[in-house]
């Protein structure tokens, strides 16, 4: 069940809010139409100006990454992890430890959580990458040998 701004918000929120979670859409979202439908469901919309400071962002940075980075990180596959708890643990020790070190620009965040490092590059395990590509073009070409399309990009 979600992702960051859900892992905080279980955090730093009430002991209630699982179960406010699962209850039905607020009277916000009925009577005042501030809703999203995602296929027959009708959820509380929430903006970037409520999820804003759940991830400490100031003008000078924040202390998670934005929503747009959270996205785009190769860890984050859809729902939470192990290695994601252990990387959140480690953050709040950082936040609770030294408040304005943790404080990271979007730059910094990017940089913290890049998409893939040199090694994970090379790696043709890693989803995504060109060794992973060529990896896959191979397979293909072993199981239809008949099939030029994959030699040539081999």
């Amino acid at each position: 069940m979600g992702g960051l701004v859900w892992r905080i918000a279980l955090h730093y929120g009430p002991a209630g809010l699982f179960s406010a979670a699962l209850s039905p859409p607020s009277t916000n979202a009925t009577f005042h139409l501030h809703f999203v439908r995602i296929g027959f469901d009708i959820d509380d919309r929430v903006t970037d100006d409520e999820i804003d400071p759940l991830l400490g962002v100031t003008d000078r940075g924040s202390l998670w990454p934005t929503r747009n980075l959270w996205g785009r990180w190769q860890r984050w596959q859809g729902e939470w992890s192990e290695d994601l708890e252990r990387w959140f643990q480690k953050c709040l020790m950082a936040i609770t430890a030294r408040p304005q070190s943790a404080l990271l620009t979007h730059a910094q965040w990017k940089s913290s959580i890049r998409r893939h490092t040199l090694v994970a590059l090379e790696d043709p395990s890693t989803v995504g990458t060109e060794a992973h590509a060529a990896w896959l073009c191979t397979e293909l070409s072993q199981l239809f040998p008949s099939s030029k399309t994959y030699a040539t990009l081999l």
